[in-house]
């Protein structure tokens, strides 16, 4: 939810900016291992369940996919060791009909459908203020690298689309099956 950054106010799909999409993840040991600290590691929202398993003792499934970050709490400043997770060079999301990806030098915005894209210099413009993707044939090359590995990260197929149109037939067929009455006026 954006509350005045870059102007917007609201949760916007367009402005997926690290004050929208980077959320904090803390773990705090019982036995305070790493306070105080922090790691640099692209954790996700889908690395909670396989790290909170791990803290209670019980085995990650094999159908759940994230990593277990409890490896990060015994390495000091997140450094490398054999236990790690495997390296994430990059971390990516989305929302609605918009992604991201972000790596230690880039960010990459756009449309689903691999068009609009926005590219970031981070060692540059860390703020992400300036849109360098049309600045060179080598940042064309860069956005373009970085949309595939998005496609193949996310199973080698298009990136979701959704149809405005399309999903409001469907919730309206929806609510006229289970005769939903909308209590607001």
């Amino acid at each position: 939810m954006l509350l005045g950054e870059r102007g917007w106010v609201g949760k916007i799909p367009g402005e997926l900016h690290p004050e929208l999409a980077q959320v904090p993840f803390v773990i705090v040991h019982p036995g305070g291992k790493r306070a105080g600290e922090s790691s640099e590691y692209f954790a996700s929202t889908h690395d909670v369940a396989p790290t909170i398993l791990s803290l209670l003792g019980i085995e990650q499934p094999p159908w759940m996919n994230g990593a277990d970050l409890t490896p990060l709490l015994d390495t000091p400043s997140g450094g490398t060791g054999d236990a790690q997770p495997e390296a994430r060079p990059f971390h990516y999301g989305g929302m609605y009909n918009r992604y991201f990806v972000r790596t230690d030098q880039w960010v990459l915005l756009g449309d689903t459908l691999g068009g609009n894209r926005q590219l970031f210099d981070l060692t540059l413009d860390p703020g992400e203020w300036r849109d360098v993707a049309g600045a060179s044939r080598a940042n064309k090359r860069v956005a373009e690298d970085l949309y595939l590995q998005v496609i193949e990260a996310t199973g080698g197929g298009p990136l979701p689309y959704y149809d405005d149109e399309k999903l409001q037939a469907q919730l309206t067929a929806a609510r006229e099956r289970a005769n939903f009455v909308d209590p607001t006026p």
